[in-house]
């Protein structure tokens, strides 16, 4: 069996941000309906490419962990906290309805689509897609059952656990990625985006420094090969480990399996009917899915929304 775990929102900032360029035309006349279609035709097409398989949604849920974690550890050291993801930047709102509006309807498409598509939904609080995917792949790779795990995603992050059984399908570039990342140099320079920070450079008399970017701690570990940790803040490395390892290697594996297990919506099974009206009210009606049941019509469907997708928005 194949296990597909979808990174929710992110496919739902794919599906809605595309229809900013102008470049395709809409096909309903309000924006809430567009978006709820292109989520739903974007899932019917991975149901079609995996029809046999297992299909999960991981969705994010905040109160995130590593929030918490961090304010202790900069606490414990007796610094001022910087707040995960605390230096994303705030952009204007370009949508016509709140965010609060289509979040709501996100969450009221992935109800239905798990319905109409026999998929299982996991919305954890806590934890971000990438806590999920981690923990079902670290979980699943020895499971005899499971024939490969793949990763719908333009994180990539997630790339960390690739390799025997385990790939990454980007669903904006189009790309496969099937070899390990190295996190070793973000272990080091820190996440930036998340503002996650790393190791401080060490000045001549000793003191900090500037903060090492994650291209100076690549010529780093080249330089220094295996000894790469040696001059750096061991305790930065562990925090910045603990973070921005998937799955955290804090956690007890058995029991994190457990606790997603207990919050997981499983698929259930839906008359033909009803799991045809569902798709036909989010606008995959019959004549759609007989072309996205089309191998050559679905590649075209999803590189034409590759194309005109505006990623700088998200």
């Amino acid at each position: 069996m194949e296990q597909v775990i979808v990174d929710w929102r992110n496919i739902c900032k794919i599906s809605t941000y595309s229809i900013l360029s102008g470049a395709i035309a809409c096909n309903f006349p309000t924006e809430l309906e567009e978006i709820a279609m292109r989520i739903a035709r974007r899932l019917y097409c991975i149901r079609a490419e995996f029809p046999n398989a297992e299909i999960i949604l991981a969705n994010d849920c905040a109160p995130y962990w590593r929030t918490a974690y961090i304010n202790k550890w900069y606490n414990d050291a007796g610094l001022e906290p910087v707040a995960y993801k605390g230096n994303r930047k705030t952009r204007d709102w370009p949508f016509e309805n709140s965010q609060e509006v289509i979040d709501e309807l996100y969450d009221t498409v992935q109800a239905q689509l798990a319905e109409a598509l026999e998929l299982i939904t996991i919305k954890e609080q806590g934890l971000e897609a990438d806590d999920i995917w981690g923990i079902l792949v670290k979980t699943g790779i020895n499971d005899v059952s499971i024939s490969e795990i793949i990763g719908v995603t333009t994180d990539s992050d997630w790339a960390q656990l690739c390799g025997d059984k385990v790939r990454i399908e980007n669903p904006v570039t189009g790309t496969t990625i099937t070899e390990t990342l190295d996190i070793t140099p973000k272990l080091i320079a820190g996440d930036r985006g998340d503002n996650i920070m790393g190791c401080m450079k060490l000045k001549k008399d000793g003191t900090p420094g500037t903060m090492w970017g994650e291209a100076g701690a690549k010529k780093l570990i080249e330089k220094k090969g295996e000894d790469w940790y040696k001059g750096l803040d061991a305790n930065v490395l562990e925090r910045n480990y603990n973070v921005i390892a998937l799955p955290c290697p804090e956690w007890d594996m058995d029991q994190a399996i457990e606790d997603l297990l207990e919050v997981a919506i499983p698929a259930r099974k839906v008359t033909p009917s009803y799991k045809n009206s569902i798709l036909d009210k989010l606008g995959v009606t019959e004549k759609i899915r007989k072309e996205l049941d089309i191998k050559e019509a679905r590649q075209k469907w999803i590189a034409d929304m590759r194309e005109k997708f505006n990623a700088k928005a998200v």
